[in-house]
């Protein structure tokens, strides 16, 4: 009996002395954890994401060694991004923030992502459950804000107008809603540098349309001298150099002719388009229209985020808008409510159509950034909306569980 309870002693000793050392290697051990994924602005004005921020912290209670960060993003124009990046030492309870660009190649808008530091376990940590971190969309309008609802009835008075757009990776018209579009205008600029040695100018303009299409050059107005079905080309025997160029379209209902579809061409005596890269050299674009109408404003009115909406009674047309503080954005959608017989997306002072996207909502995904507002309009009767989403690139931040 004696002798049995020594041995559950011994047995007891080994189990506690175990737990102790054990507790003390523990003590002596890095934790690292990945807490935060972020945009970051890189001064890349060309770019929907210019940068990234990471923040990676120690919660162990001993310095961790410089460790590998493996960073991963997936785009919206099909491109998968990688880097990896040295995370330097950490000290026990504290933290390092990394910001970073990947961007070339790609205008930086992104689906999802995914990051993870010290995968091959090169170091030994108390825990690896957190070095690893998906991050994706997200609703980007603090829940807190407020919608800008603006309602309007047609009046029966004809105008004529115009509607002007700015700083387009692309130009493929119609941009607006209108009908009865009479011109359109689409321009390049590149002061206050220039192109050299222009050759020709080539636009996706419908050729029966040559009579119609004017392309001027720094001032200086040119014909097409060949068409074929799809196409109206210029050449140029005498242009040195130039900064600025636009084509001008005249018809009637060109919202329904495809009068101007991307590429722009303005290509040089070696062959290349040097207006190719839209992120770069950024399209102007103007189309006027007439119609037998007008809208005459009735009311502006705010509605909580989040919160459904009834226009009075009066209203043909209601535009939402939301500020998501110019933050990038790859979609945004609402369920429509009443007799609506269209539904136009609004980013900025732009515009796109909105589609039938699932269960009652429509919308776009359409990745843009910088803009100082998103949201829609809607024309018919008994308007109104509920479920206004947007999702884009909000901070990730994970708190950790002990």
């Amino acid at each position: 009996m004696v002798r049995s309870e020594i041995v559950t002693c011994a047995f007891l000793c080994l189990i506690i002395l175990s737990l102790f050392i054990s507790s003390i290697e523990a003590a002596g051990y890095p934790d690292l954890s990945v807490i935060g994924v972020s945009p970051w602005d890189a001064n890349m004005p060309n770019k929907m994401v210019s940068g990234y921020r990471v923040a990676v912290a120690n919660y162990g209670s001993s310095p961790s060694p410089n460790s590998t960060m493996e960073f991963y993003v997936r785009t919206y124009d099909g491109k998968t991004l990688n880097k990896n990046f040295t995370v330097p030492s950490i000290p026990a309870g504290s933290a390092r923030s990394l910001k970073f660009s990947m961007c070339k190649g790609t205008d930086g808008s992104f689906k999802n992502g995914y990051v993870i530091v010290n995968r091959k376990k090169s170091f030994r940590e108390i825990s690896y459950r957190n070095n690893a971190r998906n991050f994706g969309l997200k609703e980007t309008i603090p829940s807190s804000s407020n919608l800008t609802v603006e309602e309007f009835r047609k009046d029966n008075n004809p105008v004529s107008s115009y509607n002007s757009y700015s700083d387009l990776v692309s130009y493929n018209s119609p941009i607006s809603s209108e009908m009865n579009i009479t011109e359109v205008r689409v321009s390049i600029y590149n002061g206050p540098g220039y192109w050299y040695d222009i050759a020709y100018a080539r636009f996706h303009i419908p050729g029966y349309m040559h009579e119609n299409t004017t392309l001027y050059v720094s001032g200086t107005s040119y014909s097409p001298t060949s068409w074929d079905a799809d196409t109206i080309t210029f050449d140029f025997p005498d242009i040195y150099r130039t900064y600025s160029a636009y084509v001008i379209v005249r018809g009637e209902s060109l919202e329904k002719k495809n009068a101007f579809r991307e590429p722009f061409e303005f290509v040089d005596t070696s062959g290349n388009n040097v207006v190719a890269d839209g992120n770069t050299w950024r399209r102007g674009a103007v189309e006027f229209y007439t119609s037998p109408y007008t809208w005459v404003k009735l009311s502006t009115k705010t509605a909580p985020f989040g919160s459904s909406y009834t226009a009075s009674s009066s209203a043909n047309r209601i535009t939402v808008r939301a500020n998501n503080g110019g933050r990038y954005v790859a979609g945004w959608f609402l369920i429509p409510r009443g007799n609506f017989s269209k539904i136009t997306a609004l980013y900025g002072p732009n515009s796109a159509p909105a589609t039938n996207a699932t269960n009652g909502y429509y919308g776009v995904f359409y990745p843009c950034a910088r803009q100082d507002s998103i949201g829609f309009q809607m024309e018919g009767s008994n308007l109104g909306f509920s479920n206004f989403k947007s999702f884009g690139f909000s901070p990730w931040t994970w708190k950790e569980q002990y």
